[in-house]
């Protein structure tokens, strides 16, 4: 359980490695983890849809006795639903290396990250946006912090529907570097379980930013680099799959 957001962000975007704004250990899983949910129906993701929800999450580092609790993770989600409407904001810690420091990641930070979303549901679609922030402390740059906020929503359409949205992210350091994304698809529904989708995105850094795609579609390293320099630019990025849940 990452901090909670209430917008459909087709593909986010994230720093390169080097100076991440997202804790490596925990961006994709958190292992060794506990979670208790309550306001959500059993064995499902969304909320049971009326009143307040919420979770908590604690996951136990995988490191020896001694030294840095690398992937200790501590979050929690509070939430209320009612009618058309989705409020959650969310609070999380986690221990984990800056940049990429080599397989022993003797270097490690711990990250601060919250975030508040929302959406709207009405006949037509879904509103969605969030704001958050992430901080964090490196050796001669201390009180590193990113901030992010993004607008999205959804256009039914026949059996599926297009989800759009715009995402912007700013570090506080000197120059500012930023990145701004506009992303749209199309999600159709075959049958309850299964969908077909796409999307297409562009980034635009500025100030500096090196700024890449999630999933390495695009490479997370180098970040829309000339040659084997990180350097400022701006990229297009385009997915088409399937969907199936079991």
């Amino acid at each position: 359980m990452g901090p909670a957001s209430g917008a459909n962000i087709t593909l986010p975007v994230v720093p390169n490695v080097v100076g991440t704004g997202v804790n490596p250990a925990t961006a994709i899983r958190v292992s060794n983890s506990v979670q208790y949910m309550w306001g959500f129906a059993p064995n499902a993701l969304a909320f049971i849809g009326k009143g307040f929800y919420g979770d908590v999450m604690v996951g136990l580092p995988e490191t020896a006795s001694g030294t840095s609790p690398l992937g200790r993770y501590t979050g929690t989600r509070v939430g209320y639903a009612v009618g058309p409407w989705n409020v959650a904001g969310a609070y999380a810690e986690s221990v984990g290396p800056f940049g990429t420091m080599g397989p022993n990641y003797k270097l490690t930070t711990t990250f601060k990250e919250s975030n508040l979303g929302g959406s709207y549901t009405f006949s037509g679609g879904k509103l969605m946006g969030h704001i958050g922030t992430t901080e964090f402390n490196i050796p001669n740059m201390p009180n590193m912090r990113y901030s992010h906020w993004a607008v999205g929503g959804e256009i039914t359409v026949g059996n599926g529907f297009i989800p759009l949205s715009y995402i912007s992210r700013k570090q506080n350091n000197a120059p500012g570097s930023s990145a701004d994304q506009i992303a749209a698809g199309y999600v159709h529904h075959l049958s309850k379980r299964t969908a077909l989708y796409t999307s297409v995105s562009r980034m635009t850094n500025k100030n500096g930013g090196t700024y890449t795609f999630i999933g390495r579609n695009g490479g997370n390293f180098p970040a829309l680099t000339s040659g084997l320099v990180s350097s400022p630019g701006n990229g297009s990025a385009y997915d088409i799959g399937v969907r199936h849940s079991f």
